[in-house]
């Protein structure tokens, strides 16, 4: 567009476009467009958004206008009460999920670490070979080889 970097006796910078330039009304506007798309890109997300999903499982979420007035203006309805609780549950849900997984892949750990440096740990029947009481039978036990 043609902006030039000036300072002002305060040591701050600007950017201006000088006065003997001539300016683009069609590279403005498509400057005012990508800034456009910046700032929508940095936004907050909506928070009441729609989610929908794809024949492949994922989710995609749509904005809708609807919404996004009403948090502005303070009224929900009771559709975007509900959508805002689904919202806040399913992201409690995913929180949990990644709890249990850390939780799972620490006690992994720690067994590993057992199992590499205690001289007495020895392998032990698994839990469903201790809730029957007997080992596990395979179909060659049970009917035989042939």
């Amino acid at each position: 567009i043609g902006f030039v970097v000036s300072t002002d006796g305060d040591g701050e910078e600007y950017l201006r476009i000088e006065s003997s330039k001539t300016i683009s009304i069609p590279d403005m506007q498509a400057s005012l467009a990508e800034l456009n798309n910046a700032i929508e890109m940095l936004a907050p997300k909506d928070h009441f958004a729609e989610e929908k999903k794809t024949p492949d499982g994922i989710i995609r979420q749509q904005s809708r206008s609807l919404s996004a007035s009403a948090a502005t203006t303070g009224k929900m309805s009771e559709k975007q009460k509900a959508r805002m609780l689904m919202e806040k549950k399913r992201e409690r849900e995913i929180e949990e999920a990644k709890h249990a997984r850390r939780k799972t892949s620490n006690l992994i750990k720690q067994d590993k670490y057992v199992r590499e440096n205690d001289e007495n740990w020895t392998s032990k029947q698994s839990a469903a070979c201790v809730k029957s009481g007997s080992s596990i039978n395979t179909f060659s036990d049970k009917f035989g080889e042939n």
